[in-house]
Order: C-alpha cells, then sequence, then structure tokens
C-alpha cells in the first residue's frame, strides 16, 4: 500500500519541491502569485497532457466497432443531453470501460472490444451511461480542481514552514523542513482526501447510468466487470461493488 501512494505523489512531490526551491528565492508575495499560478497550472496542464497521451495510445492500438457502440453511444448522449464523445474499441485482458478528456466537449470513451457481446443490450447501456455521467460531470476538470487545492496547500504549509525556521535553520535545513511537510501534505491528500472525492464520482456516474438504462441493469453490469478476488487497498479509487450496489437499490423502483 505504501509503495503505492509513493507512486501516486511521486511526480507531483518532485514539483513541489522545484516550486518551493524557486519561491525560496522570490521576495515577499512575488513568491506566493508564483506559487498559486503554478499550483493550478501544473495540476490541470499534467491532466490534460496525460490525457491526450491516453487517447494517442489508445487510437494506435483501436479495434473497429462491430456492435454499433458509436451509434448507441451517440443516441444515449442525446437522450442525457450532452455532447456525444467518440468511442474507441481496444482489445484488453479484462471488461472494462472508461473516460478520457479534459472537458465534455473532447471526451472519449474507451470500451474494452468484448463488452458488448458480454453484457445484455440494457447493461451495456448502462456501463455507456456511467462514462457518460463522467463526461457530462466533467469528473476530470473536477479532479483537476483538487489536484490543484491539493498542490496549493502542500506549497503553503511547505513555503509556509521555510519561512518559519529560515532564520532559525539556515535556508538550506529550513527548505528540507518545508519539503517534508508539503510532501506530507500531498500523501495525506492521496491516501485519503482523493479516494473519497473519485468514490462520489463513481456513485454519481453509477445513479447517471441507471436513470439512462436501470438500476438492476447498472448493479448487474457492475457484478460482470468486477473481478471477485481483486485486490483492494484502504485508499482504492473505486468503491467497493457492495456499496455501490447498494446505492442502486436505494434508487425509487429497483426490483433485481
Amino acid at each position: 500500500m505504501l509503495g503505492h501512494l509513493f507512486r501516486r505523489v511521486a511526480s507531483d512531490a518532485v514539483y513541489v519541491w522545484g516550486l518551493l526551491a524557486g519561491a525560496s528565492a522570490l521576495p515577499g508575495y512575488t513568491s506566493l502569485v508564483y506559487l498559486v499560478a503554478f499550483a493550478f497550472g501544473y495540476a490541470f496542464l499534467s491532466r490534460w497532457l496525460t490525457g491526450l497521451r491516453q487517447i494517442r495510445r489508445i487510437r494506435r492500438q483501436a479495434v473497429p466497432d462491430t456492435h454499433g457502440v458509436q451509434a448507441r453511444t451517440d443516441r444515449l448522449a442525446q437522450l442525457a443531453g450532452v455532447p456525444a464523445p467518440q468511442v474507441l474499441c481496444f482489445s484488453a485482458r479484462r471488461l472494462q470501460a472508461a473516460t478520457l478528456g479534459f472537458l465534455p466537449g473532447s471526451g472519449v470513451i474507451l470500451v474494452q472490444k468484448d463488452l458488448p457481446t458480454v453484457l445484455p443490450d440494457l447493461e451495456l447501456e448502462a456501463i455507456l451511461g456511467h462514462e457518460l455521467g463522467h463526461i457530462a460531470h466533467g469528473d476530470v476538470f473536477r479532479r483537476s480542481v483538487l489536484q490543484g487545492l491539493a498542490n496549493m496547500a502542500a506549497l503553503s504549509l511547505g513555503y509556509g514552514v521555510f519561512a518559519q525556521f529560515q532564520a532559525q535553520l539556515g535556508t538550506q535545513d529550513a527548505l528540507i523542513l518545508g519539503l517534508a511537510a508539503a510532501t506530507g501534505v500531498l500523501l495525506g491528500m492521496a491516501a485519503w482526501v482523493a479516494p473519497i472525492y473519485q468514490h462520489r464520482q463513481e456513485f454519481e456516474a453509477d445513479i447517471f447510468g441507471a436513470r439512462l438504462s436501470s438500476a438492476p441493469a447498472m448493479a448487474s453490469a457492475l457484478r460482470r466487470m468486477t473481478r471477485p478476488n481483486a485486490p483492494r487497498t484502504p485508499n482504492s479509487l473505486h468503491p467497493c461493488l457492495e456499496d455501490r450496489v447498494n446505492q442502486l437499490q436505494s434508487l425509487g423502483g429497483y426490483h433485481a
């Protein structure tokens, strides 16, 4: 679990360390403006570039859509009142679907090529509706805002610690102390705050998909797509199957 957390925050930590080192050489309010601008700029730019790289990689590996998934998605998007995203089918070992794209107009839904043959029609529409929910809610954008706030919190604390102890410890030791404080904030966000926030997004997308199909279909599709012995950690970014099914069962008119 610790290795997973450190891998998740490693790139952000290196970035934060560089910003703190640069801010420590700037006077007064100039350093604060510098930190705010780059905290959010990095969060948005990194997610945007990561999404572009993933989309390009999947496009190179895409297989023909032989089951009309794009046409089905277009119809569901029209019903939901959201821009119709491009659908890319790809090969993978396990059943899965995902959404990429920073803004609603640039969304791309990735669908494992066997999904249309494994899931009944209504369950497939539930999964496609779930992915459309991520696009309609702007979830990638919202996660970028959260990451920007996390970066800002880490930078603010790190810089505050540096400024507090610079006179007592000297610039180098105070900077090291500030870097340690900033890294602690990033680890805390990755371990506790980010999973809670993303669980909420998954629940919202489940409800969105259920409304475009049905709650039982959404629950059944999740059961089929969840590996029975999939490893889970306390900081998993997806809620457990039982919690998702229980939420769907709480919707009005649920009949399994």
